[in-house]
């Protein structure tokens, strides 16, 4: 009888119903856990040690922006080759006053020719020069592509040596520091988002058709033993997850909401209150729909029709 009526207790105390001013109801998720929706553990692409740090833990970074780097001395002289190569039309243009040169003096030999004062052999050389010097031309154009290219694969290359900000945020914390090695799949920095959190709820299984993606929710912050001012400010967000499995012991679901954090408050890893706005009317349970290639098993009533005489 007792255990009986702690769970009651607790399950009300984790989620309860008020009614709304606008007809509707409201579900309140208390022991809400706080994070940030954007959180990154950020490492480099290759094996090193960071030559250069950037950074310092609580730096305010932007999207890109370089954090650290690797040596990088032979890829940014490559980089700067690939450049040069990339953005210098020098040889195309030599290759087309070729083209010009071999085109002009085919058209002498073709006059030439046509009044019997130059042999077929040397009007031939001339025409075979010209079409060499068209196909030069169109080798000069490809070799400006292959250059291009050649560039990309530098500037990827040395970007591959920078450790950098994949969003904007702060820095939460320094792993690897100036002359520490790094390797593949071990983190250097994690980089907080503070403008948006991330709230984390368990709704009970009776709630089951209440709760749905993109309804409006408040949160509030829920300090146990202290009255803080931090306590009455209000974060407002939309459900933007709900896992699709209930937990089998407990018969409860967990529930992700996404909030502003207009204020930029350093609130992760505390506690907050949920309210999910639900609309007045529960959403009915949807029909079931047969799974495919089992409508054989499934009972079909038979209508029979009968002649009724008099």
């Amino acid at each position: 009888m007792n255990f009986a009526f702690l769970a009651c207790c607790l399950l009300a105390q984790m989620a309860f119903t008020a009614r709304g001013d606008d007809g509707g109801s409201e579900l309140t998720l208390r022991h809400c856990l706080i994070d940030y929706a954007q959180s990154s553990m950020v490492g480099a692409s290759e094996l090193g040690v960071i030559q250069e740090s950037h950074v310092q833990r609580g730096s305010v970074v932007r999207a890109g922006q370089v954090l650290a780097h690797l040596p990088d001395g032979e890829v940014r002289a490559k980089l700067d080759q690939c450049k040069i190569e990339a953005t210098s039309d020098l040889d195309y243009k030599l290759h087309v006053l070729h083209h010009k040169q071999a085109v002009n003096k085919l058209r002498i030999s073709t006059n030439l020719r046509s009044r019997q004062a130059l042999s077929y052999e040397a009007y031939l050389a001339d025409y075979i020069t010209a079409e060499l010097a068209a196909v030069e031309v169109d080798l000069a154009k490809q070799r400006q592509v292959l250059n291009q290219a050649k560039l990309e694969e530098a500037e990827a290359r040395f970007k591959a040596r920078q450790i950098i900000s994949p969003h904007d945020g702060v820095i939460g914390e320094v792993l690897r520091k100036q002359g520490e090695s790094v390797s593949l799949g071990v983190a250097a920095f994690r980089v907080d988002n503070p403008e948006w959190l991330l709230i984390t709820g368990k709704f009970d299984v009776s709630d089951l058709y209440r709760v749905k993606v993109g309804q409006p929710v408040r949160a509030v912050i829920q300090i146990d033993g202290a009255d803080l001012p931090i306590e009455r400010e209000r974060f407002v967000g939309t459900i933007t997850y709900i896992d699709p499995k209930f937990d089998k012991a407990t018969q409860l679901c967990t529930v992700m909401a996404t909030v502003e954090n207009r204020d930029r408050l350093y609130v992760a890893g505390l506690e907050a209150v949920m309210i999910i706005t639900t609309p007045s009317q529960p959403n009915s349970a949807p029909a079931p729909t047969p799974i495919r290639g089992t409508e054989a098993m499934m009972p079909r009533t038979i209508e029979v029709r009968r002649d009724i005489r008099n």
